[in-house]
């Protein structure tokens, strides 16, 4: 049925569904590919000349579809003239088509056709937002993928850290003069790289220290896999719940502060400490001020002469030690480097002026220091908080200790970001950290606790195994984490130096906190006064009286000697060039590099348009081939040929011919209905009468 009369209008119909699946492939192709120039020609010029070609393949066969309807209305049943007159012109342009497809007695068909010519119009604009381009951040092969060398992109872990120097400062002879054996002194401090970093963390920040691990990222972005490393890590408990007023401590206060028997007259009811349960406190003469003013600081001390001197004031009490038996929650740690307490003046509090009735202290732990005791002192609520021992006082213990974390790392905007999860179930190894053979040491230098970490100068001597970190899992598979003795030792000799003031005469001063304090077992060794003196400096960086909790500060430097770690973990760095990702023997992992580059995106809701012509036009073109063949009489195809116009109105001429302007031509049409007999009758129009 789609013989030669229909030949070139089945072919355009063709070359529309090739076009319209030519110009999906492309768009699909595309998207997401980076954008192309080649020789000018870009992907926006390829696809507005398919919808052209589109167009024309479609509009040809549409428009000769359209002026068979002439033939095929009009030899079915008389219509007016007119009506012949509107198919034509439609046929020939989108304005004919717009007007058609008002008409009341056109068939859907024919309306069909009409409305997918004036679609058809839009389908260059439709085009143009086919194609739609963005930045995107993409994974590009890296040098060593390809088979060439270079080094990856890479960030350093830490397998083991064995930094650190120990050695023998001197021998002295032993207590027992029975034994043979000379008394081995050592003096340990670690590697300057690891000195340099924890004073430097002590006055950055976390965004700041992230930034000084030794990674390479060639390009605007990298990332890596999840990896673990051996790190520092962080805990912080506030105790202040524990704290206690301990009266009449001024036989302490004077010795503590060096003040003589001479013009200073100190009764020991004077001066009142607040301290926890291990004997550490914060002590001041009853009346100091706490809180620095233009016109009085720190302490009127009463003189024998009826004057006064002034002296600081103490606003915060540190203990600093390596054992973790001698800390207040951090018994369980026992990979501990360092633990520090701090006894401070709550400013924030104490600037409020006084205790209102609903005040419950910093997190609820210092209500009942505050206002559930019999003392006039705790229950006077108006009292001056900035004058001793009005003032509220907070306690936190934080500490130091090695561990495993899992890093996620990326590298964006020229900056590095961590994400960092501690792993717990990375614990010490039992049959980690033993003794080696004792050789010739004397007794002096056996220590008798063979599991502590803390340096001492006799202990360290015995030179100790590993420390072993390992995952107490033994159905997986993990890999373990090490530290060497002169590392431990040097690093645990380093904090006891800067943060750490020893007494001079320490029996002295247990004697006279354990008159107050029967239980204590410790004694402060760090101190802050109100004229912001801090003894040792070193303390400066754990506290200031803006930001006195020591949680970021320690954080800060567990953070800073994770990096030194991972940057300075074993003797050298070597690369791995095989495979991406992690590989449990190496101190680097390699990662993958990213760049901005520019992609196309089709935006396929814009060739909607384009499916609705290209199904409805051909839906349309086959409707009309149909429509032609079907019937008791086979219509001849003369779709919108001029010649078949002339051969069919000889016979109405004649009744058009009085008829001199287009007005009156288009009344006469109107007038007049007419058929076309099939193409087997001898008569040509036959005109209505």
């Amino acid at each position: 049925m789609f013989a030669s009369p229909w030949v070139w209008e089945v072919s355009s119909l063709a070359g529309v569904i090739a076009t319209f699946a030519g110009l999906v492939t492309l768009l699909a192709m595309f998207d997401g590919r980076p954008i192309f120039d080649w020789k000018s020609i870009t992907l926006n010029t390829i696809v507005s000349t398919l919808s052209l070609i589109l167009r024309a393949f479609l509009l040809y066969p549409i428009a000769e579809c359209v002026g068979q309807w002439k033939w095929i209305l009009f030899s079915r049943s008389k219509r007016s003239l007119k009506d012949f007159e509107r198919i034509d012109s439609a046929s020939r342009g989108p304005l004919g088509c717009l007007c058609l497809s008002w008409q009341r007695n056109v068939p859907w068909i024919l309306r069909l056709g009409a409305v997918v010519s004036v679609l058809a119009l839009a389908v260059d604009p439709f085009s143009q937002q086919l194609v739609q381009v963005e930045t995107k951040v993409v994974k590009i092969q890296e040098q060593w993928e390809k088979g060439d060398p270079g080094i990856p992109t890479y960030s350093p872990r830490a397998m083991s850290y064995r930094r650190g120097h120990l050695s023998k400062a001197n021998e002295t002879s032993p207590a027992n003069e029975s034994s043979d054996s000379k008394v081995v002194h050592m003096e340990a401090r670690p590697a300057l790289s690891m000195a340099g970093a924890i004073l430097k963390s002590l006055s950055s920040w976390d965004g700041l220290i992230v930034q000084g691990l030794n990674y390479d990222c060639t390009d605007s972005k990298c990332t890596w896999p999840p990896f673990q490393t051996l790190a520092v890590c962080s805990r912080c408990q506030n105790v202040a719940s524990q704290l206690r007023r301990v009266e009449n401590f001024g036989d302490m206060f004077r010795y503590m502060e060096d003040l003589g028997d001479g013009d200073i007259e100190i009764q020991p009811g004077n001066a009142t400490a607040v301290a926890l349960p291990n004997g550490h406190f914060l002590a001041n003469l009853n009346g100091c001020l706490t809180e620095k003013s233009a016109l009085e600081d720190g302490c009127k001390l009463p003189g024998t002469a009826n004057d006064t001197i002034e002296a600081p004031s103490n606003v915060a009490s540190f203990y600093g030690t390596s054992d973790p038996n001698h800390t207040m929650t951090m018994q369980d740690l026992d990979t501990m480097i360092w633990s520090t307490t701090a006894l401070y003046v709550d400013d924030e509090q104490r600037r409020r002026g006084h205790l209102p009735p609903d005040w419950d202290g910093p997190g609820g732990e210092l209500d009942d220091y505050y206002r559930n005791s019999t003392d006039p002192i705790r229950k006077d609520t108006q009292a001056d908080l900035s004058r001793w021992p009005y003032s509220p006082v907070q306690a936190e213990e934080c500490a130091l200790f090695y561990c495993v974390q899992t890093i996620e790392e990326t590298y964006e905007l020229s900056t590095l970001y961590d994400r960092i999860t501690e792993l717990p179930d990375f614990t010490r190894k039992t049959d980690s950290w033993q003794p080696r053979a004792k050789g010739d040491l004397s007794p002096e230098n056996i220590p008798p606790n063979p599991k502590s970490l803390e340096f001492d100068n006799k202990y360290a001597a015995m030179e100790m195994t590993d420390l072993v970190l390992h995952y107490n899992n033994k159905s997986a598979e993990r890999t373990d984490f090490n530290l060497s003795h002169a590392a431990i030792m040097s690093i645990s000799a380093y904090f006891q130096e800067i943060f750490r003031i020893p007494w001079t005469n320490e029996s002295e001063a247990f004697g006279l906190v354990r008159d107050r304090i029967p239980d204590a077992s410790v004694l402060p060794n760090g101190r802050i006064r109100s004229h912001n003196l801090h003894e040792p400096t070193s303390l400066e960086g754990l506290y200031t009286k803006e930001f006195p909790s020591m949680r970021n500060k320690i954080s800060n430097l567990a953070l800073g000697m994770t990096v030194e770690m991972r940057n300075d973990a074993g003797d050298s760095h070597y690369y791995s060039t095989g495979t991406s990702g992690v590989d449990k023997h190496q101190d680097v992992v390699i990662g993958s590099t990213h760049v901005s580059t520019v992609i196309y995106r089709a935006e396929w809701y814009w060739i909607s348009l384009h499916g609705v012509i290209v199904s409805f036009g051909v839906l349309f073109c086959v409707m009309t081939m149909l429509s032609t063949t079907t019937g008791a009489r086979e219509q001849t195809v003369w779709k919108n040929h001029s010649l078949a116009t002339l051969r069919q109105g000889a016979d109405i001429g004649q009744r058009l011919s009085a008829v001199a302007t287009l007005r009156d031509l288009d009344k006469a049409a109107t007038d007049y209905k007419v058929t076309i007999p099939s193409t087997q009758s001898a008569k040509a129009l036959l005109p209505d009468e």
